[in-house]
């Protein structure tokens, strides 16, 4: 199966430590995908 990729927002994460708990499972459910590979954007 190919892997699914997905954008990671830093919301994801703060969702995954800060969200209340529907966010948080949800953020959290992403985050331990193991179908999904995740693409980020670097700027400075």
């Amino acid at each position: 199966m190919t892997e699914r990729r997905t954008y990671l927002d830093a919301n994801v994460l703060i969702a995954a430590w800060n969200g209340d708990t529907d966010t948080r499972a949800w953020a959290r459910a992403v985050l331990d995908d193991p179908q999904r590979a995740f693409v980020v954007a670097w700027t400075w």
